[in-house]
């Protein structure tokens, strides 16, 4: 397995309504690159004189690509009562949530946006946080365009399109994809 065939996983699972898994699938393509960024034996910037852990490393990949992502600087988002960096939020309750518990915790929602492709995110102190499908387009094209991963998407960057379906006799190139060369259901 790679990081390419996370990320067509993500995508074919996006397009088969499996967003969540999508999700997972796209966090576990950033962590790989993380770690690819920030191999282990790299020290850690947070502890000095320890090594840089695997959540560390995902976030400070996410932290260095956040403007690409979504074109903010250092996202702090108020949730469960304290402000956290939104790379944390994505590590310990997207994508630690999902890989150890199969699932996302009940205030933690990823949904569609009211315009389609749109990203957003929400905060309410009472229900949590929601966060739109448009946050899948952006994460994985941070790991298709990250530089550690040209032996994956080729230099320039290329996504994995076209991509058959074995069983559904459809291949992605004929379903709509967004300019930023994820699928539309």
């Amino acid at each position: 397995m790679s990081i390419r065939a996370r990320v067509e996983d993500a995508i074919t699972l996006f397009a088969a309504g499996r967003h969540e898994g999508a999700l997972l699938s796209v966090l576990i393509a950033i962590a790989a690159t993380s770690r690819r960024r920030k191999p282990d034996g790299t020290g850690s910037q947070k502890h000095a004189g320890k090594l840089m852990g695997d959540g560390e490393a995902f976030e400070a990949f996410l932290a260095d690509e956040m403007v690409n992502i979504c074109r903010v600087q250092n996202f702090n988002v108020m949730f469960r009562g304290k402000l956290h960096r939104l790379e944390h939020i994505l590590y310990k309750w997207l994508r630690c949530e999902l890989a150890h518990k199969a699932g996302l915790p009940s205030d933690v929602v990823f949904d569609s946006p009211t315009v389609p492709g749109q990203m957003s995110i929400a905060v309410d102190p009472n229900t949590g946080i929601r966060l739109s499908h448009g946050w899948l387009d952006g994460l994985v094209n941070s790991v298709v365009n990250a530089s550690e991963n040209r032996d994956q998407f080729g230099d320039p960057p290329q996504p994995p399109f076209p991509l058959y379906l074995p069983g559904f006799d459809l291949t992605l190139s004929n379903v709509p994809i967004l300019p930023n060369g994820v699928v539309q259901p």
